[in-house]
């Protein structure tokens, strides 16, 4: 999905992010990574591909307007993680930080015993595994 990004109350496009995911204000994509005032810009998000006008280097502008394309109704947007996931995945890491992967086994062999040990443990890394899915790129 690629995030066409373009001046409020325009036609004309400033910036198209290929293959885009967004994080608040921030864009990252295969071609670039932008971060805008969404005061100054509106973003629709779209199959369609629109190519760089370049001159001698830079880009000048598009090869199509905002309304040659074809909005989705998708987005493609990395919430961040809520202080219930993020306390979660710290407690996690805590417990595990120093264990080595035969020490972690050793834990698991211990610790899930049984098919409820197992929901709770499955549910807990279920948790944390979406709390890190959430925070990657935050950087």
């Amino acid at each position: 999905m690629n995030a066409v990004i373009y001046y409020k109350g325009t036609d004309k496009i400033a910036h198209m992010v290929k293959n885009c995911i967004r994080r608040g204000k921030n864009f990252v994509g295969d071609n670039m990574k932008v971060g805008i005032n969404l005061k100054h810009f509106d973003v629709i998000w779209t199959e369609d591909d629109a190519n760089p006008i370049i001159d001698q280097g830079d880009i000048i502008g598009w090869d199509k307007n905002v309304s040659d394309l074809t909005p989705s109704t998708e987005s493609v947007e990395i919430k961040p993680p809520t202080r219930q996931d993020f306390i979660a995945a710290h407690k996690i890491r805590k417990a595990i930080d120093n264990m080595s992967y035969q020490e972690l086994d050793s834990y698991i062999e211990t610790n899930v015993t049984d098919l409820a040990s197992a929901k709770v443990f499955l549910k807990t890394l279920a948790k944390v595994t979406l709390a890190l899915c959430k925070m990657v790129d935050n950087k």
